[in-house]
């Protein structure tokens, strides 16, 4: 297990665990955290949502570093404080290695000896992980300290959260006996869906008791800024700040427009931010930062 490191896992895509890695490594990079934020999906999305689309090596350096034992060499300040271990088309390779080995059919690969000596460089570690629980996650949640779930609100989602808890448990009482869940993320939430945030968070309580409590930040659902953000390779801060340095569009029809959650958006990742930093401060021993964003 290695101390600083936090996994953002769920079973299924499109509930915002890319995002929420993005947010989080910019916002505690912003509050003085040194961070590196590994891609373990070889959809390799993060590099939009952080705009290093270009720059990427699609998962080798990572390959490399776990096939050959090669070091492992990050790529460098994709923001202040921000370094990056890409994924992409090098990730899936990674991930049928791993299967094979799971399956008992050669292999000596880890994660966790791999990261062991580059995590200890950063003050937190974020893993972005694969929708799929294989032997990529597992092996993720074996070197991980953390575990936070990213959920939609629709039963879909919700029913698939008990599954993934007795994952994490199985993991826990296996593997990794020092893995903690801070929590469930309530993620692409209408801002004005109040009651039934609190009717999944009653849901989920009921669910998940003793397993993983519900946090407090909620992400806002807002579909023109999660496209605009991704496509600008911003995370909701900087997106924010742009639009409100944007001319109002009667005094400049050409001016690019914004999503009126911007500012809402940025609000809701710094909640999460927050929370979760306040949550790895009260339990990591040394070398902790200030729990604020």
């Amino acid at each position: 297990m290695l101390e600083n490191s936090l996994a953002v896992v769920n079973s299924k895509g499109g509930v915002g665990k890319t995002s929420i890695v993005a947010n989080v490594a910019v916002a505690a990079a912003r509050a003085g955290w040194r961070v590196l934020a590994v891609d373990l999906d070889a959809q390799g999305n993060l590099s939009r949502d952080l705009g290093y689309h270009a720059g990427s090596d699609e998962g080798r350096a990572l390959l490399q570093a776990v096939v050959a034992g090669q070091p492992l060499e990050p790529l460098r300040a994709v923001r202040e404080r921000v370094d990056v271990v890409a994924g992409g088309r090098h990730t899936k390779r990674l991930a049928d290695l791993l299967m094979v080995q799971a399956l008992g059919q050669g292999g000596d690969y880890s994660l966790e000896e791999t990261f062991a000596s580059t995590a200890s460089a950063y003050d937190l570690m974020l893993l972005d992980c694969p929708p799929v629980f294989g032997p990529m996650v597992r092996d993720a949640l074996r070197l991980a300290h953390f575990v936070v779930i990213p959920t939609k609100v629709d039963d879909g989602s919700i029913d698939g959260l008990e599954g993934l808890a007795d994952e994490i448990s199985d993991v826990i009482h296996t593997v990794n006996s020092q893995l903690r869940v801070v929590g469930v993320v309530l993620f692409d939430v209408g801002a004005g869906d109040t009651r039934l945030r609190s009717e999944t968070r009653a849901e989920l309580d009921e669910m998940l008791e003793g397993i993983a409590p519900v946090l407090q930040a909620t992400i806002r659902h807002s579909r023109r800024g999660a496209r605009d953000m991704r496509r600008l390779g911003q995370v909701a801060a900087e997106y924010e700040r742009a639009a409100s340095d944007a001319q109002p569009w009667f005094l400049d029809r050409s001016a690019p427009s914004f999503s009126s959650a911007a500012a809402g958006l940025a609000g809701d990742y710094e909640q999460l931010t927050a929370e979760i930093l306040q949550h790895l401060g009260n339990h990591r021993t040394g070398g902790a930062r200030g729990a604020t964003a």
